[in-house]
């Protein structure tokens, strides 16, 4: 654990910058996945189910941050722009993905998107706090993240409940289900805490990063795109990461 003499202020106030440019980007990717969920019901004709609906939405998302990832070096001056597309795209893909799966496995893909929507809110709420990352141990913070992440995702639930949505249920209620239990509720429960873990994992590489190197605005933005790709990548080594790990390796 870093402690407050190793971590300067200046450090403290890039990991602030960090968290809130990833609530930005929070904020920004809802309206891209709203637009990916009208784009994907866009051909349903029988407002009681989604057939029909069309993955267009979610694969051009997914083409479009694949391109990115792989992309080689950019100007800094376009880096905020790549940046700003990806977690438009990101929104773009989750949004046709949810609901075009939701159709496959129903009770399951909203139930997996609140739990990683519930899991990041919880990061931003707990690990906002610099006393927590200086006082408290990294599994006391995955389990308050986790915490919090629940209580978020009830919070989901029971927003969703009072829509009467007529097509999907809240709660994972569908044709599977565990012990009586929806199967779409028990990965759900499983997910936040695997998030909650990549979360912190991630917070703690960018703070040895800002104490060990010089880092430039440019590695704030980059820091905070690392955290909302958790949002559908809740593993702590995104693919861009794994892709060059294999390729070095190889060499």
């Amino acid at each position: 654990m870093i402690s407050s003499k190793k971590f300067p202020a200046k450090d403290k106030l890039a990991i602030g910058s960090i968290l809130r440019l990833a609530l930005l980007f929070f904020v920004i990717l809802h309206p891209a996945a709203l637009l990916g969920v009208l784009w994907t019901v866009t051909p349903v004709r029988n407002a009681q189910s989604l057939h029909d609906v069309t993955p267009i939405a979610w694969i051009v998302g997914a083409s479009g941050c694949i391109l990115l990832m792989l992309q080689p070096s950019i100007p800094s001056k376009h880096k905020r722009a790549r940046v700003i597309s990806f977690v438009l795209l990101e929104g773009l893909f989750l949004g046709g993905f949810v609901t075009y799966f939701e159709n496959i496995f129903p009770g399951v893909m909203l139930q997996l998107s609140f739990a990683t929507f519930s899991a990041f809110i919880g990061a931003l709420c707990v690990l906002s706090l610099i006393k927590v990352h200086q006082t408290i141990p990294q599994n006391f913070r995955v389990l308050l993240v986790a915490l919090v992440g629940y209580g978020s995702f009830i919070l989901h639930n029971i927003g969703f409940s009072n829509l009467n949505f007529p097509i999907i249920k809240p709660w994972g209620i569908g044709p599977s289900s565990v012990f009586a239990v929806p199967i779409g509720l028990v990965l759900a429960l499983l997910l936040i805490p695997l998030s909650a873990y990549t979360l912190v994992a991630k917070v703690d590489r960018i703070k040895h990063i800002l104490v060990t190197d010089k880092t430039d605005t440019t590695y704030i933005w980059e820091s905070a795109l690392g955290l909302i790709f958790t949002v559908v990548w809740p593993l702590t080594k995104n693919p861009r990461e794994i892709y060059s790990k294999q390729h070095t390796a190889q060499k």
